[in-house]
């Protein structure tokens, strides 16, 4: 009896060690997989950053163009284009340290939405088409900066 637990205690340091190689040897080959393909990865993920960056930007071209549909010398209006106003300031602050274009913009939005300054429909047109400008700047240049990390 004492022979057979023996054996088993064999089979299991066996089977043991082997487990350990093989986890040792899948360690490396990651590593090596890592060092490797580091631009491949760094591409893939500058590629999620910027479809995160495609999907903000998209929400924020849908209130702009909803924006650009009201028209501020309807009354019955000025409240929605306010309540825009306000969602733009904070969907773009974030981005606005990016460019400092798009900062001064986002303060200027900003004292339209608290009031500060009157905001008329030929101001509202000019600020759209400012802000539609800067965005597709930013946009281009992320672009540029993810074909630049392209070549692999």
């Amino acid at each position: 009896m004492q022979a057979i637990w023996d054996s088993r205690r064999d089979i299991v340091l066996v089977v043991g060690l082997i487990s350990n190689i093989l986890t040792i040897l899948l360690s490396l080959l990651a590593l090596w997989g890592l060092i490797a393909k580091r631009k491949q990865i760094s591409f893939a993920f500058h590629m999620l950053v910027a479809s995160h960056l495609d999907r903000r930007m998209s929400r924020v071209r849908e209130a702009l163009t909803r924006l650009d549909s009201l028209s501020y010398d309807e009354k019955t209006q000025r409240v929605e284009i306010r309540n825009l106003v306000a969602h733009l300031c904070g969907a773009l602050s974030a981005v606005s340290e990016e460019s400092e274009k798009l900062a001064q913009l986002v303060d200027e939005l900003h004292e339209y939405h608290l009031g500060t300054k009157s905001l008329t429909e030929k101001h509202k047109r000019y600020l759209l088409s400012k802000l539609h400008g800067i965005l597709d700047e930013i946009d281009h240049d992320a672009r540029l900066r993810i074909l630049g990390r392209q070549n692999l």
